[in-house]
């Protein structure tokens, strides 16, 4: 029990004992862990108090550098503005001294006149002349504030393929004032401008330029994209008393196209006042006051003849009304007087025409102005061209044009474009024509109306010819007449051109009335002709099937038409060795006539070569050995400028005498059966 009780007492005390050496050595090592935490804060202090010296000394030596800085600034400000003060003094100075001088020059002056002038202090007028130069800058301020105004820019793009660009577009106002400096129509990433057939408008802010007379528009990019082709352009004056001024175009502006030119200057053909704007066109009643300005610059162009104007409205057209007053003759002066052209509508035209008498038949006609007494309207409608029965001297000759149409110009409505034709007559002068002075009236007709009538000389070396070779070529100025739909010739004949001419009208009628798709007179006179809008229309009209009118109050005076054949695609691609001088191209036709008795013919066929680049003129294959007959093949040689790829070949046969010269007309056949 004792042991027992001995072994439970030392038990404890072992224990004990052990907790005191593991108290100890803990406490030894929470010791050691605190001088290590005390030595790694004494390192971290001093590292914290190192960076904060080397902040702070970075930031005093900051504040030195601005210091300085700052130190240096204000002298070169201070130095800045002592030598901006010594430049204004200097200026005082001197403008003292000129004004000094000028105030001399004065009383100078002023002691040769009046001596009242002298006795005036020259401060007193020293102290005016600095109010009158304060006056006038404030007024000039003004006056260039008053004059800068704003205008509106409608740029309408063509309906033709590819006709939308890409680029931005420049425009240069001219008038009468001045001219503006170039502006710039630019495209914007939202809303592209300058799409087909689209109508884009701008405002730009220019000078006051009055009247204006032309535009300068374009752009500057080539290539693929760049090009455009423009319908027209509208200029609106954005003031209270402002005018719309009409440009038109219809050409490409393309590096790639026509000419190649990407700028192009465009006359003003009129003007409306924007104050009528918006009337009621059913309100007119066709009364107007119109006033014509006669003369060139030159001091040139006033006439003997007697004048008339003709109105076409959507209504109708008026009867050509006499224009009588004595300023007609004197260049320089305008006539005003009132006509009444009836209920022909809204206006769209007039004709102006002359009837060549007296020892000055021509006449220039510088402008018109209108006003319509129902409805105030205003239009200013400009011409500048003569209206021509002799050619002037120094002149580019050019078909006499006794007539000339001007397109009325109104707010809101699309005016018809002024168009220059250009035509080609074949003509043939057989022994039967019985001309008697050689020259045609001519006369364009459409869909829109027609043209005034201009004459055309034939040559007089084509007379007592057998051959149709004599091609003539013409030119004249209108409105549009839309699609052409015939070309009518008006010539004199002698009692048997008459006799033969009523043959050939009650042939004529007699084929139509039975449907008989036959038309007489082909070779008559007048053959064929070829007629373009412009360089810029891709296609031309072609005329050929003729008819003679009936009329039994001809009085020896002819009415021929010939009707519109078909319309004809042309390139306005511009080549790309445009520049140089393409090699003429060498073409060999072959000719393969049928093999059945009455394949083979003796009239002499035509041949006419279209190519991607260029269509040939007709070309008669007569030959002297020429034979088409059946079962046979003919091969010829034909000579033409480049035409580019070949897509079209058009033959063609005429009542012509036959390529032997034979007359008689049982040895000719106007048939023939070309079989390839």
């Amino acid at each position: 029990m004792q042991f027992s009780f001995g072994t439970s007492l030392f038990t404890p005390f072992v224990f004990l004992c052990t907790v005191d050496k593991i108290g100890r050595h803990v406490a030894n090592q929470a010791a050691t862990r605190i001088q290590a935490s005390w030595r790694e804060t004494e390192e971290e202090r001093l590292a914290r108090e190192e960076q904060a010296a080397i902040v702070i000394q970075s930031a005093f030596r900051g504040y030195i550098v601005r210091k300085s800085l700052r130190t240096t600034l204000d002298n070169i400000i201070e130095e800045a503005v002592e030598h901006a003060e010594s430049m204004a003094e200097r200026n005082v100075e001197e403008e003292a001294v000129q004004e000094e001088e000028e105030t001399v020059q004065e009383e100078e002056e002023a002691v040769q006149g009046e001596e009242e002038v002298e006795e005036q202090p020259k401060t007193k007028r020293r102290q005016s002349k600095k109010t009158n130069k304060r006056s006038k800058k404030k007024e000039k301020t003004e006056a260039q504030q008053l004059d800068s105004i704003t205008y509106t820019i409608s740029v309408y793009t063509g309906n033709r393929w590819a006709a939308d660009t890409d680029a931005d577009l420049f425009i240069i106002l001219q008038g009468e004032n001045s001219s503006s400096e170039k502006h710039w129509l630019r495209q914007t990433p939202q809303d592209m401008k300058f799409a087909q057939n689209q109508v884009d408008t701008f405002e730009i802010q220019s000078g006051n330029h009055g009247t204006l007379s032309k535009i300068v528009i374009g752009h500057e990019k080539n290539g693929f994209g760049a090009g455009i082709f423009i319908e027209r352009v509208l200029v609106v004056e954005n003031i209270a008393d402002g005018r719309q001024f009409f440009f038109p175009c219809a050409k490409w502006f393309d590096s790639q196209q026509v000419d190649g030119k990407i700028e192009r200057t465009l006359g003003c053909i009129g003007f409306y006042d924007m104050s009528a704007a918006g009337v009621d066109p059913e309100a007119t009643k066709g009364r107007w006051l119109l006033t014509v300005h006669t003369g060139d610059s030159h001091g040139n162009g006033g006439t003997t003849s007697n004048l008339s104007v003709t109105a076409f409205g959507s209504y109708g057209q008026s009867e050509a009304i006499p224009i009588s007053d004595a300023n007609l003759s004197q260049a320089g002066s305008f006539s005003s007087f009132e006509v009444s052209f009836g209920e022909v509508g809204e206006l769209y035209k007039l004709r102006f025409e002359t009837d060549g008498s007296g020892s000055s038949p021509d006449y220039y006609l510088d402008y018109l102005e209108m006003v319509d007494q129902d409805t105030s309207e205003r239009i200013t409608l400009k011409c500048g061209k003569w209206l021509s029965w002799t050619e002037k001297d120094g002149e580019q000759k050019m078909t006499l044009q006794p007539f000339r149409e001007l397109t009325v110009v109104r707010a809101d409505v699309e005016p018809l474009p002024l168009i220059q034709y250009d035509g080609v007559i074949t003509s043939t002068e057989l022994r039967s024509t019985h001309l008697l002075d050689g020259q045609l009236e001519v006369q364009i007709i459409g869909e829109f109306g027609e043209t005034g009538s201009f004459p055309v000389a034939i040559p007089s070396k084509v007379a007592g010819s057998l051959k149709l070779t004599e091609e003539i070529p013409f030119n004249v100025e209108a409105v549009s007449v839309g699609r052409i739909r015939l070309l009518r010739f008006t010539f004199p004949v002698d009692d048997s051109g008459e006799a033969v001419s009523e043959g050939f009208a009650l042939l004529q009628s007699i084929y139509d009335k039975h449907n008989i798709p036959v038309t007489t007179a082909v070779d008559w006179v007048v053959h064929k002709v070829v007629v373009r809008e412009s360089s810029h229309a891709p296609y031309r009209f072609l005329f050929g099937e003729s008819h003679v009118l009936a009329d039994e109050d001809r009085n020896g005076v002819v009415r021929k038409d010939l009707l519109l054949s078909e319309m004809e695609g042309l390139p306005t691609r511009l080549s790309k060795k445009r520049s140089s001088k393409r090699p003429p191209a060498k073409w060999v036709i072959s000719l393969t006539t049928g093999e059945t008795a009455d394949a083979g013919t003796n009239v002499v066929p035509r041949v006419t070569l279209c190519g991607d680049r260029a269509v040939s003129d007709t070309i008669s294959l007569a030959k002297d050995d020429l034979k088409l007959q059946p079962g046979t093949t003919v091969e010829l040689e034909l000579n033409t400028e480049d035409l580019g790829q070949l897509y079209k070949v058009r033959l063609q046969m005429d009542s012509l005498p036959p390529a032997d010269g034979s007359t008689d007309s049982d040895t000719s056949s106007s048939s023939w059966y070309l079989k390839k």
